[in-house]
């Protein structure tokens, strides 16, 4: 009898503690969460971005965003999951990042997705793969000065 899949929340909450983790002191090893057939783009403001597909391309995008020292913080963030197609998990992140090393900086905010498709594993219970990720910086890359005061 196969066992009970866990909820998408429970998926969500032990996927985004582990990628994070890794995130911070693994980053050269990120692409483990990703397969050949999966897709990311990475992109800031209002830009548009293509996506990359393919676990090498996909390696060395992660790799790009890690060099750029980011301090990533989900304390005031969020985290929202649902179930979604062939049992896999949509996952919606928001937090704010730092530079490590930068002097003090306006922390910006960033939203990133994931789908994570399930895999075939053992006996174990489901396992899930980043089969989409799109991670956006939003807003300037500098605070915005403070409005003009309205004429009397």
């Amino acid at each position: 009898m196969e066992g009970k899949k866990p909820s998408p929340v429970m998926v969500g909450r032990q996927f985004i503690k582990k990628y994070y983790e890794r995130l911070d002191t693994h980053p050269d090893s990120m692409h483990r969460f990703y397969q050949d057939k999966s897709s990311l783009i990475y992109g800031e403001g209002s830009s548009t971005e293509a996506a990359v597909t393919g676990l090498e391309n996909i390696k060395q995008k992660l790799w790009e965003r890690c060099s750029k020292n980011w301090v990533l913080n989900l304390e005031k963030g969020s985290v929202d999951a649902q179930q979604s197609k062939n049992d896999g998990v949509l996952l919606m992140v928001t937090g704010t990042l730092t530079t490590k090393g930068a002097p003090a900086e306006q922390p910006r905010q960033f939203v990133q997705s994931f789908f994570l498709a399930e895999q075939v594993t053992g006996p174990g219970g489901p396992s899930y793969f980043v089969l989409n990720d799109t991670f956006r910086i939003v807003g300037d890359s500098a605070p915005s000065a403070a409005p003009a005061a309205a004429p009397a």
